[in-house]
């Protein structure tokens, strides 16, 4: 419940239906947003009784002895599992964009140009760009002085011309991809030693494969963006 009140409506879902600065936010969006949040309300109001009870009052008249204690509680509905997936996937790239800036020291305001190699569902790209301040999106990858990360299966990178000192862009990388390439060996030793993958949980085992598989994606990336530096 949390999650879904902090996270989802509160973080996420509020930040893509505020309108742009100036405009007023379209009908349709204003009472899908507030019966969302009645709802809401009354799903944590066993939790949070009275600051509950209060908000649910100053959102509508309520008759004489209207309580929300007596309000229907919110029943589970039918989801689009393919939909909350793919919403995932372009949370994920937001995060990865805004790690960008915040590791380059680049302004939240300033627009960025993103590059996809790959498939992303082009419903999901209207998210990326109002999220992350992308003005524009184009297929492939960044040439020159970029960064590269991984979204999924997806490699997405950002042109940095004009944001970052190369040399030192250039030793941050080197020194992060020998890094990895050490977590890699330490990584493959465990997987080639016969005693533990003979008597580990499988669930560990497929633990330590994951590790393999982010850790050969990273190395790619940042030795796609050390290339982009020469």
């Amino acid at each position: 419940i949390y999650k879904l009140f902090w996270d989802d409506y509160c973080s996420w879902y509020l930040e893509l239906v505020k309108p742009a600065f100036g405009t007023a936010v379209d009908g349709d969006t204003y009472r899908a947003t507030v019966e969302f949040f009645d709802k809401l309300l009354r799903l944590i109001h066993p939790v949070m009784p009275f600051i509950t009870e209060e908000l649910w009052h100053a959102m509508a008249q309520r008759g004489e002895g209207e309580t929300i204690m007596l309000a229907p509680t919110p029943k589970a509905a039918a989801y689009n599992t393919d939909l909350l997936n793919g919403f995932d996937l372009a949370k994920e790239a937001v995060m990865a964009i805004r790690g960008v800036r915040a590791q380059k020291q680049i302004s939240p305001k300033q627009p960025l140009e993103l590059h996809i190699e790959g498939e992303f569902s082009p419903e999901l790209l209207p998210i990326v760009c109002k999220a992350a301040n992308i003005s524009n999106i184009l297929d492939g990858t960044a040439s020159g002085a970029s960064v590269s990360f991984i979204v999924g299966t997806i490699k997405m990178s950002i042109p940095l011309d004009g944001f970052i000192d190369s040399s030192e862009e250039k030793a941050k990388l080197e020194s992060e991809l020998e890094h990895q390439r050490k977590f890699l060996v330490s990584v493959r030793a465990k997987l080639s030693n016969e005693k533990f993958v003979a008597h580990a949980p499988a669930a560990v085992i497929e633990v330590e494969r994951k590790k393999e598989a982010d850790a050969l994606a990273r190395i790619e990336a940042l030795e796609a963006s050390l290339a982009s530096l020469k």
